[in-house]
């Protein structure tokens, strides 16, 4: 144990093993994630040192026999069906496995969408992988555009079946991971087209290969669509259809039905089937805290232990050695790491109530209540726009923060980034979710406006508070008053309500002033300004949410917490406040809401802020329990000895193993003895005088 990262712990102002209590659910979640991430850890086959040795095909066979040992490990162990646990060893063995989006989007889907009948059908299949399942809904030509895919399901009543066909090549669809290889059966979104009326998207379940030889099924193509930016074990696929005939209970039937006779019933609401991507999405912000946190956790351990410059420029060494600092010691260093730390912690408990909510809709949906749809499709989308794109700026600042060492495949970051960064993109562009969001705004200021009261979290926006929040000023009197909660939460939601109200009023205008522009046109020229509300009104529901946990803490999942736990997750609330509010203070000063001595205090408070939470920097991030398995870091390691691990780790790489080296023969020796060899004029050297 390197001696400076075991002084950090020893100085914890708080008991790391409670924070990790509170981040994971209890003493009894707790337990059982330490259990299921070392039955993943504690496997040789999940050894992840040789990955950046790997060619592709090599990773995508590894991660495919992972996926096999993955199960086995699942159902020897008793975890089978518990989805938050199985979640738990995917992830820590560190590989997009092919069969990942079997149990996040597939099971799901049938479990969210399919009748009784269905689910009795298919779920047990699905549990025991007797079949291997993917969400097919990406094409070529449409992503976030769901009502322009174009692959249609025809509805032949005389057969009873419904005639699923590829029309063009834009329709062919692209991108479902698990297609590539592994999956025998795909949620298939298609046109749903019943006596010539088409019905928009439906989900249909279509197996796609034998359950005998794997062998693609008649009238079915499909593959792998090749090399990514990163991704490498996933195996993204295409598939197209060629006249596939399924049966008419291939089409999930739980919300809207096609009787045998041809008729179509349609649902009760028309979000309904949106259930499976509200779920990957809330997923998908689930996920950010857990890589931000992972990527700090090697950048705030690597901080702590590397040293660079002494105190003072007139230090002398004694006895041939400097007395230099640790970089986590300099300010600028904690105002790059400490504020994304604060961030990450925001992230998780927006996690635990973004579930909450996704939990609470589908008890909901399956009562035949429909009120809360739109409230969580919305916070939805809208929260996995700003986690996501905040999650892999921050993977980037975390990597330059470890200077050159954080270039190196070992440091961990590499794999890490190129794998995380499609969340910006997949289960839906950031901007068009952004713009989803902004929709369901728009129309809860103009309800409020008319009068009709909106619910609680937007409580602020109704007529007679609107008028109230758009006068303030800012109430702050001294350096501590922005410590305090109701402050802070008013300051957040006042620029969501500026901004909204902004907007609207630029809307109105455009509208007025020309009256032929349509509805579309007027939202076309203020789009970016309605990205920018959404983006705020999202970091508001971040804050509030991190607030108030802590508001409430003696009856939530900290009601068991020491105060010493409160106290510190108290600084990371202030600090992820304060810090917000500098990084954006153009939104949130708007009509001078802050004074010139406001100013200076929440830059004073934010500063000392910065040197309360460095004390426990290394502390804070130990309570994720993350492993040096899952980190995969010669620079992160827990004992903080990373000079060591990385030599040891580049002597592994083959070509160091290879003597003479690579192209020693061919291409070295004749540079470095041009005279030994004779070459054809055609191929020879210039002499090295004239190089």
């Amino acid at each position: 144990m390197d001696p400076l990262i075991a002084r950090e712990r020893k100085n914890a102002s708080f008991p790391v093993e409670e924070m990790s209590k509170v981040l994971w659910g209890g003493p009894e979640g707790l337990e059982k994630r330490l259990k299921a991430q070392n039955l993943v850890a504690d496997e040789p086959m999940f050894n992840n040192e040789e990955t950046p040795f790997l060619s592709r095909e090599a990773k995508v066979a590894r991660s495919l026999k992972r996926s096999k040992k993955l199960f086995e490990i699942v159902y020897q162990s008793g975890f089978l069906g518990e989805f938050d646990t199985t979640d738990v060893m995917s992830y820590e063995a560190d590989e997009q496995l092919p069969v990942f989006l079997h149990h996040a989007m597939f099971v799901p889907t049938i479990s969210g969408q399919g009748t009784e009948e269905q689910r009795e059908e298919w779920l047990p299949k699905a549990s025991t992988f007797e079949i291997i399942g993917c969400y097919a809904q990406t094409e070529l030509g449409h992503g976030s555009f769901l009502r322009g895919l174009e692959t249609v399901a025809i509805y032949d009543p005389a057969n009873q079946q419904f005639n699923l066909n590829s029309p063009t090549l834009t329709s062919t669809k692209w991108w479902p991971g698990g297609l590539g290889i592994a999956a025998t059966h795909a949620i298939v979104v298609a046109k749903l087209i019943v006596k010539g009326v088409d019905h928009g998207p439906h989900n249909f379940i279509v197996q796609i290969r034998s359950l005998e030889d794997h062998k693609p099924l008649p009238g079915v193509t499909v593959g792998d669509i090749g090399p990514k930016f990163g991704y490498s074990t996933m195996d993204n696929g295409f598939l197209r259809f060629d006249n596939v005939k399924i049966p008419r209970n291939a089409l999930l039937m739980r919300f809207s039905q096609v009787t045998p006779e041809g008729e179509y019933i349609k649902p009760p609401h028309s979000k309904v089937s949106y259930g499976t991507m509200v779920f990957i999405r809330a997923f998908i912000v689930s996920g950010a805290s857990r890589v931000l946190s992972r990527a700090l956790t090697i950048a705030i351990r690597y901080s702590a232990v590397r040293k660079q410059f002494p105190k003072s420029e007139s230090d002398s060494p004694q006895n041939g050695e400097w007395d230099e600092q640790p970089i986590l010691n300099y300010q600028t260093q904690q105002y790059k790491l400490l504020p994304l730390l604060a961030i990450a912690y925001a992230f998780h408990f927006t996690k635990t109530e973004m579930m909450r909510m996704y939990y609470t809709m589908r008890s909901d949906l399956k009562a035949g209540k429909f009120s809360s749809l739109s409230e969580v499709h919305a916070a939805s989308a809208g929260l996995k726009a700003i986690t996501t794109e905040t999650t892999s700026n921050g993977l980037e600042v975390c990597r330059m923060a470890c200077g050159g060492h954080g270039f190196s495949a070992f440091s961990g970051f590499s794999e890490l980034y190129v794998d995380y960064i499609p969340t910006c993109t997949y289960e839906g562009d950031n901007t068009v979710m952004l713009l989803q969001t902004a929709r369901y705004l728009l129309k809860s200021y103009k309800a409020a406006q008319k009068g009709i009261e909106l619910p609680e979290n937007l409580k602020y926006l109704n007529k007679s508070e609107l008028e109230v929040i758009l006068r303030e000023k800012c109430p702050v009197q001294r350096p501590e008053d922005f410590l305090d909660f109701d402050i802070q939460v008013r300051m957040f939601r006042r620029r969501v309500a500026w901004m909204l109200h902004q907007v609207v009023g630029q809307m109105t205008k455009l509208t007025r002033s020309s009256p032929n522009l349509s509805k579309e046109a007027v939202r076309e020229l203020v789009k970016v300004d309605l990205t920018l509300t959404t983006t705020a009104y999202c970091w508001q529901l971040v804050q509030f949410n991190f607030v108030n946990v802590l508001k409430n803490a003696k009856t939530n999942q900290l009601k068991d917490a020491p105060p010493s736990i409160l106290l510190v997750l108290k600084n990371l609330s202030d600090l992820f406040t304060l810090y917000h509010i500098e990084q954006n203070l153009g939104q949130f000063n708007t009509d001078s809401y802050f004074s010139v001595s406001q100013l200076k205090y929440l830059r004073q408070v934010s500063r000392n802020l910065l040197l309360t939470i460095r004390k426990d920097a290394v502390p804070l991030v130990d309570a994720f329990q993350y492993t040096d398995h899952l980190l995969n870091s010669a620079i992160g390691r827990y004992d903080g000895r990373y000079a060591e691990h990385l030599l040891n780790w580049a002597k592994k790489e083959p070509l160091n193993n290879i003597s003479p080296p690579v192209g020693y023969q061919e291409y070295l020796l004749p540079l470095l003895h041009p005279n030994s060899f004779k070459h054809s004029s055609s191929s020879s050297l210039p002499p090295p005088s004239k190089l």
